[in-house]
């Protein structure tokens, strides 16, 4: 690929980079995948509210920020933390609409000095986290780093992006393009978002990160109910009689 959009891909892909925030518009929107989160924000634009996108580093907040269009009559301040903590009392003012990035612990700090709108902000986000209803005249809050969207085959949609298959076919090695086409295969791709959902339930409630070693070590320790999730989530699919062989090895 000797177009710009490859050249930027391969910079990237073969850098250090974590974080997306310097990748040129052009790149981004080709790798970019709609969560449902853009209709959300696209409909509070329209409306002319302030929007908070809450979360931690390198969930997203920025990329939603660049994919959501028009932020002309919006003030935009892509992290909070960063912004001189004297300005933070305008921010919610009713005279001016604003998109605000930054993690929790950013607006819990304004809660905690007392400024206007933060409380309400924290309020919202609380109620996201813990799947309750909340009403309120505040901006419209997102959480981001709540968001799942391994629950949306993410993982299959990304590897099937055209432009990291044409990148593939024309950088890969042999081996490299072994690997990456068994990931395609759609019932591996279907099976990631089930196992991460079982791994997620268990794990997360103690207060641990889950990493591969986790479902390694998931799997030795709870063989019975790994497999009665995955017969239950896999029952509808065509499954090869080496894929069926290895889920009733767990």
């Amino acid at each position: 690929m000797e177009d710009q959009i490859g050249t930027d891909l391969h910079n990237f892909l073969t850098s250090s980079a974590t974080t997306v925030e310097w990748m040129p518009d052009d790149l981004r929107r080709e790798l970019s995948i709609a969560t449902g989160l853009e209709k959300v924000i696209a409909a509070a634009l329209e409306a002319n509210k302030s929007i908070v996108i809450a979360g931690t580093a390198g969930s997203g907040k920025t990329h939603l920020i660049r994919m959501a269009g028009s932020l002309k009559k919006h003030h935009v301040v892509p992290d909070l933390a960063a912004l001189p903590q004297t300005e933070w009392s305008r921010l919610f003012s009713v005279k001016s609409s604003v998109v605000v990035a930054g993690n929790e612990g950013a607006f819990l700090t304004g809660v905690r000095k007392n400024l206007p709108g933060f409380s309400s902000v924290i309020d919202a986000l609380h109620a996201l986290q813990t799947g309750k209803d909340f009403v309120g005249k505040g901006p419209v809050v997102i959480d981001a780093a709540g968001y799942d969207p391994a629950g949306n085959h993410a993982i299959e949609k990304i590897l099937q992006l055209p432009i990291l298959m044409k990148y593939v076919d024309a950088k890969a090695n042999p081996q490299t393009l072994a690997a990456w086409k068994m990931f395609t295969d759609e019932t591996v791709c279907r099976r990631l978002p089930v196992l991460e959902e079982i791994l997620r339930t268990t794990v997360v409630s103690q207060g641990r990160i889950i990493d591969i070693p986790d479902l390694l070590d998931f799997y030795e320790e709870h063989p019975e109910s790994v497999r009665a999730c995955l017969e239950e989530f896999t029952s509808g699919w065509d499954l090869s009689q080496g894929v069926k062989s290895r889920l009733n090895g767990l």
